[in-house]
């Protein structure tokens, strides 16, 4: 059971890494960049929480710093999505606005993990975050399309 939360937790934490695939050009090659710089730093603290929480002796003060990590690359991703989002032709904007909120819940499930005092808690916390990966996921992929950008893939074994 432990394994089945932790993988749904770290799939939540994904979802904006680098492509499985290919696309069709982007619409605008420009706009395709800018989205992958400003994800970059993001999809990095995304491997180490991954990381982290692929050890199997994983302890909370062992996953806590890689979940900081991702909390604070995951702010700063949100309001450069922000600035982002104002640069994008209308018809995206719903969908960097999708993006945007899909942040805010995965912020909120790592101030969970980040404050789990218990495997217990942990656990929980993490399966909250697998609850919010679907939402999580499908904005970004849904942007990732607008940008000509194949889905994301997954970077880890357990994201």
């Amino acid at each position: 059971m432990r394994i089945a939360i932790l993988i749904a937790g770290a799939a939540a934490i994904c979802g904006c890494a680098g492509s499985s695939g290919t696309a069709a050009a982007p619409p605008n090659p420009d706009l395709a960049a800018r989205y992958l710089a400003i994800i970059a730093s993001r999809n990095a603290a995304s491997d180490g929480l991954s990381g982290a929480l692929a050890d199997p002796n994983h302890t909370v003060d062992s996953v806590r710093p890689a979940a900081q990590k991702l909390l604070d690359a995951d702010i700063k991703t949100n309001n450069d999505l922000l600035a982002f989002q104002s640069q994008v032709p209308s018809k995206m904007r719903q969908d960097v606005s999708s993006l945007r909120a899909a942040f805010s819940a995965n912020e909120n499930d790592l101030k969970k993990v980040v404050a789990s005092k218990t495997m217990a808690e942990l656990n929980v916390a993490l399966a909250a975050a697998g609850q919010d990966s679907i939402t999580f996921n499908g904005a970004a992929t849904l942007l990732r399309t607008d940008l000509g950008l194949p889905p994301a893939s997954v970077s880890a074994p357990l994201a």
